[in-house]
């Protein structure tokens, strides 16, 4: 239990370094520096372009939303002279597995717990979002859930392994009450095309519909009414 216990403080002081608070709306978040300069957080608590940046000691940056994938609920911003190193991205968590979540919507907090689940879609019906779309056929492909306890500001934070490697983005909105971390290879994947400007892309079927019951008395007594077609869609 002491070389465990030993081991779980070295990997979040690993972390921490790299953890920030994350101003962009109207309550702080934290973010993960993903690269020089480059600091990862939801998308969904955002209310606009602009954001500032604090890292540990206070020091405050200001920072510019260099890209969005609303329908991983990612955006990446720009800070300028941001010196904290980026954090080493692991490999995706497997059932069982512990993590961290690592979070600093003020000072530094953790929570622990295993990886529960690792699945998807989940629906993407979450906050603000829901003004940009989401929520409306935008699903989180894949994420992992665990039993991490979430405090306010935790959304944007790191879970990381045991060598404080990040395994997942934690985003504390996705189902209420839940911790819930976008894996690692969906972070890097979606990172890597936001930085050149690209977006993921998002397969849908562009229609609004709702269930109907059928006249008729054969096997299938329900149907989808198409009410709206939504313009430039599949």
């Amino acid at each position: 239990m002491e070389t465990l216990s030993s081991g779980m403080v070295r990997a979040v002081a690993q972390a921490a370094q790299s953890v920030v608070t994350v101003w962009g709306g109207r309550r702080p978040i934290s973010g993960v520096v993903v690269a020089p300069e480059r600091v990862l957080t939801v998308d969904h608590v955002l209310e606009g372009d602009d954001a500032r940046v604090t890292v540990e000691g206070g020091h405050k940056w200001a920072a510019s939303v260099l890209g969005r994938d609303p329908s991983s609920d990612l955006a990446l911003l720009r800070v300028e002279g941001l010196t904290s190193p980026a954090l080493e991205v692991g490999q995706d968590p497997a059932l069982g597995q512990p993590v961290l979540w690592v979070a600093r919507p003020d000072a530094v907090m953790v929570s622990h717990g295993v990886v529960s689940a690792v699945g998807g879609p989940v629906s993407m019906g979450i906050g603000r979002g829901m003004e940009r779309g989401m929520g409306r056929g935008q699903r989180l492909e894949c994420y992992f859930r665990s039993d991490a306890q979430p405090y306010p500001g935790f959304s944007g934070g790191a879970f990381v392994n045991l060598n404080g490697a990040m395994v997942g983005l934690g985003n504390a909105g996705v189902l209420r009450g839940q911790g819930v971390g976008i894996l690692a290879s969906l972070v890097v994947e979606t990172v890597g095309l936001m930085a050149q400007g690209e977006r993921r892309p998002h397969p849908f079927l562009g229609i609004g519909s709702q269930s109907v019951r059928l006249p008729s008395e054969g096997a299938s007594r329900r149907g989808l009414l198409v009410v709206s077609v939504d313009p430039e869609s599949p």
